[in-house]
């Protein structure tokens, strides 16, 4: 009977040696690993680890296996054995939304999202597996610097704050910028709604039925109530809905407001060409009568006035942190062009070519820069005075877009701060005479009508060809505050324009809500001295995926353009040559 006790510390033995063999073959070829660097920013939400082999005999090959762990929290990692030498070499543990941003290596192990943030920049012990503790006082937070610790052989002998420098054990290294307004976990969002694009306070573009009155006049068909975000702005709002988006899903970083962009520069677009030619009247204009348009729309395209390229990109403060507003000198501004001195305050003088541009911050001081851009053609027909005959007006067809402009043109507002071109407008023939069947009878702020009303139905005999002109344009990034363009009253027939709208940021702190963003331009016409104003607004609604990130069928973008007053195509007199 004394045997089993016997039997039983036997079999006991047993199991401790096969558990300490287990334990050990588990523990194999990590204990050599080390901290090299640690890295967070402001709130926790982008962190990295990297950890090297300061070992020689290159065969710590578990790393994969280790468990890391804070005061805060401990996580196991599960990415399994790496491939032999191992000495020398570097492996990175990081949050995702780290390895969302631009210049990040990839990751050897993700953190999960339910160990976020997994250690506190203020102070902390970091622990991994077999390896002495890194204690963590006061790092950097500032969204680019980091802790890097140095060693001889083994043994911590220092340790530094420097800009980040992530490697990855297939030796892949880079630097990511995450500083405050770049902060936060990445969510995939699908987008919903349309852009739409006026140029003039009734033209269209490319002419979805022309453009109509909102909601709160008499005669107007769509439900109240219609507001900035729905396309209604200064009384008038597109027909037949606006241009849709291609579907994209959208990778929305930082807390309230979060931060995101959008990569794909053809998004938004629609055909226009000869099979998609309409004509529509433009009531309200004194100098302007119709435009016949087969203009076709892209956008997002190119951020930068001719050429270049990059994502449309929206952030918090962006008029300090977005590349694309260098020379901006603050949140809120007041612009006249040519150079940006203006001689007065609103309702006074404002600068050599009597307009002026003022933006005032708004909900989360949020905005950015995205360029929508414009191809093919469209043909503009102005009133022009006949001297020899006033009851008789002449008519002049001009030319726009065409050969006469670059492949995409791109639309002033919104592109980046202060952004400027000259665009030359062709010449076009000038009739001696011209009738509409069916005058419309509506002005500025209503509906043109009766239908069918407004469009030239013929003309008198060619007389000469006016000379063609040209456009010179400044805009401005689009921002959540507001947004006041004005101009002084210019030749006869165009008036004084003060145009204003605001802009709001409605989303939640997970980027999910509705944002909608103003921005402004103004244009000076050559040889005419016609200044004009213009206002965009970009709509956009954000809500969870409802599939997974990247399908198609899940993903439904937009973005609700709509361009007023401005532009080649509006308050123009011309005056024949002598």
């Amino acid at each position: 009977m004394k045997i089993y006790p016997d039997i039983r510390r036997v079999a006991a033995l047993t199991v401790g040696l096969f558990s300490l063999v287990f334990a050990s073959a588990a523990s194999a070829g990590i204990h050599t690993w080390r901290f090299s660097e640690a890295f967070s920013n402001s709130d926790g939400s982008i962190q990295f680890v990297e950890l090297v082999d300061q070992g020689t005999g290159g065969f710590e090959t578990g790393v994969g296996n280790g468990t890391l762990s804070s005061t805060l929290q401990t996580y196991i990692l599960a990415e399994g054995a790496v491939a032999a030498p191992t000495n020398g070499r570097h492996y990175l543990i990081a949050t995702q939304s780290f390895a969302d941003l631009p210049g990040a290596p990839v990751p050897d192990a993700i953190i999960p999202l339910s160990n976020i943030p997994f250690f506190s920049a203020a102070a902390d012990v970091l622990g991994f597996s077999f390896s002495p503790g890194l204690t963590v006082t006061g790092a950097p937070t500032n969204g680019t610097d980091s802790v890097h610790v140095s060693y001889s052989g083994l043994v911590a002998v220092g340790q530094s704050v420097a800009v980040n420098s992530p490697t990855n054990y297939g030796g892949a290294t880079g630097s990511v910028n995450a500083s405050p307004g770049l902060s936060g976990p990445a969510r995939i969002l699908s987008m919903s709604g349309q852009w739409f694009q006026n140029r003039g306070p009734l033209v269209d573009i490319p002419n979805n039925g022309g453009a109509g009155a909102c909601a709160a006049f008499i005669g107007q068909p769509r439900p109240a109530p219609a507001s900035v975000s729905d396309g209604c702005v200064n009384n008038f709002i597109p027909q037949n809905g606006g241009i849709p988006a291609a579907a994209q899903a959208i990778s929305v970083t930082g807390g309230s407001p979060a931060n995101f962009s959008i990569v794909n520069n053809a998004a938004f677009g629609q055909v226009g060409g000869p099979a998609n030619r309409a004509t529509v009247p433009v009531v309200g204009i004194p100098t302007v009568i119709q435009l016949a348009s087969q203009f076709s729309l892209q956008g997002p395209a190119l951020t930068t006035v001719l050429n270049g390229g990059g994502p449309a990109s929206f952030q918090a403060n962006a008029w300090s942190n977005d590349p694309g507003q260098a020379a901006r000198v603050g949140a809120n501004f007041t612009w006249c062009p040519p150079g940006g001195a203006c001689t007065g305050g609103t309702g006074t003088t404002f600068g050599a070519l009597g307009a002026q541009i003022k933006y005032t911050g708004g909900a989360n001081a949020f905005g950015g820069t995205m360029g929508m851009m414009l191809r093919n053609t469209g043909v503009v027909s102005i009133r022009l005075e006949n001297t020899l005959a006033t009851m008789t007006p002449r008519v002049l067809h001009q030319l726009v877009g065409g050969t006469t402009n670059p492949t995409y043109s791109p639309q002033m507002g919104g592109g980046g701060y202060a952004n400027h071109r000259l665009i030359t407008l062709a010449a076009g023939p000038i009739h001696n005479s011209y009738s509409v069947g069916l005058p419309c009878t509506t002005g500025f702020g209503q509906v043109p009508a009766p239908a069918g009303c407004g469009v030239i139905t013929a003309q008198g005999p060619f007389l000469f060809s006016a000379p063609g002109s040209m456009n010179e344009d400044w805009g401005m990034p689009w921002t959540t505050g507001t947004v006041l363009v004005q101009n002084i009253a210019g030749n006869p027939g165009d008036g004084a324009t003060t145009f204003s709208v605001h802009g709001s940021d409605n989303r939640t702190g997970a980027g999910a809500g509705q944002i909608t963003m103003v921005a402004g331009a103004t244009t000076e016409r050559t040889p005419s001295s016609n200044h004009f104003a213009a206002l965009e607004v970009v709509t956009m609604t954000f809500a969870p995926a409802a599939t997974p990130a990247l399908s198609a069928p899940a993903i439904l973008a937009l973005v609700s353009l709509m361009v007023l007053a401005g532009g080649y195509m509006v308050r123009r007199r011309f005056v024949p040559t002598h």
